[in-house]
């Protein structure tokens, strides 16, 4: 790769040397009308000292001397002289190999030499319009190392310098970005191992208690010990549902989830659904009522993590439905696909609170408080939502006039 950079110059150089060689030829055929001779005397001067200036410049570049100057107005102040120089020289050769009077040779040597040392003086101010940016630059630098993550530097110009600013502040920008994400990851964490504990604690200290009430004989009669096991099989199954949930959420976090697209119909495997709902539905004596558009049945999708969106939403919308209330699951049709929404009354939740539902262990304010004495980990929405997204798809809440809709889609798959 080096070489390959190393030959565009030296290409640059080569073909700008054949082309001032060439055009020096017909200049001095067609307007001076040098004869042969001189011309060939002209020739070899100028590709000696065309050769002469490529290999100084080449070594040079090779040896990296521009890059130990201290100062960009160093670089250009030596680039000025090394330019004098090399002109002055070729002065020198045409004026041997012409005869020309060395007169015209002091003369031009000292114009040179003048020019040369005005352009320092301009190049001196170019360069400052270049290291104050360039200074400006450097100090927003020190301050991002520093941990000011919003620093940002004005951009003036349209230069590269002006480009390596716009970079910059898009990096601080990303360097922000991802040091406030950083900081709410390490939030996330913490929450988790606080709720975690508790979500856990809870139900083992239950069980601790009813098992050594069984083994200790304290609990005599057969339908209390009965009711203690009982008891204890529903911690584990909730202990289990945790831990499958949290499986899920960090496969969902890493990306880690696998799609076996089929073809199937949504009022199926909302029979199914509901059917192992209607317990909890009957004990809290909420109606459900489905209403399955007919162009909004079939869809293509991943069966299982749609059946779990599903459940989750229901279980999600029984916890939190007052007993007597009604809870409704019904499609439709949209031009980018399938369209499911689930619908439970006697709750509103307040407009703040509705993009916090999809948050992993967010269990709401005192208008979520459920009613059953049931737990839950909070994690049922975030997961739906994981396996929404996954499939490309939207999901979002509304709540209104005591109704709180809960509404996916199931985009179409080409």
């Amino acid at each position: 790769m080096t070489h390959r950079l190393l030959s565009i110059p030296l290409l640059a150089f080569i073909g700008l040397l054949l082309f001032s060689l060439g055009g020096t030829i017909a200049l001095s055929l067609m307007v001076f009308q040098l004869n042969i001779t001189a011309i060939q005397r002209l020739v070899l001067m100028m590709a000696g000292s065309g050769i002469l200036t490529t290999l100084t410049g080449l070594g040079l570049y090779r040896l990296g001397v521009f890059g130990w100057l201290p100062s960009i107005f160093w670089t250009i102040g030596i680039i000025v002289l090394t330019t004098t120089g090399i002109v002055m020289l070729n002065i020198w050769m045409l004026t041997q190999a012409m005869f020309i009077s060395s007169a015209y040779l002091s003369v031009t040597s000292s114009v040179l030499l003048f020019a040369g040392l005005t352009a320092l003086g301009v190049g001196y101010f170019i360069t400052r319009s270049m290291t104050d940016r360039l200074r400006t630059l450097s100090e927003g630098a020190e301050r991002i190392a520093r941990g000011d993550l919003s620093t940002r530097v004005e951009v003036q110009g349209r230069d590269e310098i002006s480009r390596l600013t716009q970079s910059f502040n898009a990096m601080a920008k990303d360097l922000q970005a991802v040091d406030e994400e950083k900081a709410k990851l390490e939030l996330t964490r913490r929450n988790l191992v606080a709720w975690v504990s508790h979500d856990l604690r809870t139900p083992l200290a239950s069980m601790r208690l009813m098992l050594e009430a069984l083994v200790d004989n304290i609990v005599p009669d057969e339908e209390t010990q009965k009711r203690y096991l009982d008891n204890t099989l529903n911690e584990i199954h909730n202990l289990d549902q945790l831990i499958d949930s949290l499986f899920e959420l960090a496969q969902l976090d890493i990306k880690d989830i696998q799609l076996d697209y089929m073809t199937f119909s949504l009022s199926e495997l909302l029979s199914d659904i509901v059917s192992s709902a209607s317990a909890k539905l009957e004990r809290k004596q909420i109606s459900l009522n489905c209403t399955i558009h007919p162009e909004a049945d079939i869809v293509t999708a991943a069966p299982d993590k749609i059946q779990r969106v599903l459940m989750n939403l229901l279980d999600n919308a029984i916890k939190y439905t007052p007993s007597g209330q009604s809870i409704a699951v019904r499609t439709s049709p949209t031009p980018e696909g399938t369209q499911v929404i689930v619908t439970n009354t006697g709750i509103t939740i307040p407009p703040e609170q509705l993009p916090k539902l999809f948050e992993s262990f967010y269990r709401g304010e005192s208008s979520r408080t459920q009613t059953d004495g049931e737990r839950g980990a909070g994690l049922g929405l975030a997961i739906a939502r994981g396996f929404v997204e996954a499939h490309s798809g939207r999901i979002w809440a509304t709540s209104r006039n005591d109704e709180t809709s809960i509404t996916f889609t199931i985009p179409h798959q080409q």
